[in-house]
């Protein structure tokens, strides 16, 4: 994998260059959805795009580089999940608010499931680019818990003495390994996906100072 500004080859000029990168990095995240990225190969991602295996070349040094280029493209801390810490919880908002939290970056798995997991994958295997890229992807979600867990401490809801990117850091590991595995609970049917939901809610909570809201 390259070391250009992005991790990757600088596109070709244009408007044309851009979108045959977007196609190339289309079909990774289409083929991602059937195959693991140590199966793929980039004979494989241009035959989907229906270019020629030089074209990958140009603008990719690998598949690796195609998937960090998919992964950039994913928003983890869209504006709809980091508006919900806008105002500060009470115990009269923060059960809504902490559901809503888990339901949108629930959603955000859901959406971008294949690229996620083969970007966590890359990051878990120590895989430099791809743990920066999992960093900076998160780090708004999470200043806006760390905010949110400041808010707490001075409201005596949570032990000063608690650091707060620790308590936050764990926050968001919860969240983008349950967001990982939901699939395989939604196999166990509806009741268990509720209270697998339920649970995540509640050590949120917990986790910003509510543990007491029913």
């Amino acid at each position: 994998m390259t070391n250009g500004r992005n991790g990757s080859r600088p596109s070709g000029k244009g408007a044309q260059g851009e979108e045959t990168r977007a196609r190339l990095i289309k079909a990774t995240v289409e083929l991602l959805a059937t195959h693991s990225v140590i199966e793929l190969a980039a004979t494989d991602i241009t035959a989907r795009a229906g270019l020629s295996n030089a074209a990958f070349y140009v603008y990719f040094s690998d598949v690796y580089d195609a998937l960090l280029a998919a992964a950039e493209a994913v928003d983890q801390s869209d504006p709809d999940l980091l508006q919900l810490f806008d105002q500060p919880w009470t115990g009269s908002t923060a059960r809504d608010s902490a559901t809503r939290v888990v339901e949108r970056y629930f959603s955000i798995w859901d959406a971008h499931r294949p690229v996620l997991r083969a970007r966590n994958l890359a990051a878990d295997e120590g895989l430099g680019a791809f743990v920066k890229q999992r960093q900076l992807a998160l780090g708004p979600f999470r200043l806006a818990l760390e905010r949110q867990i400041v808010r707490s401490q001075a409201s005596g809801r949570l032990p000063e003495r608690l650091e707060k990117s620790a308590v936050a850091s764990a926050l968001v590991a919860l969240l983008d390994r349950t967001g990982a595995v939901r699939p395989v609970y939604i196999g166990f049917g509806q009741d268990w996906t509720t209270e697998y939901a339920a649970a995540v809610v509640h050590i949120v909570l917990s986790g910003l100072g509510f543990a007491k809201i029913r």
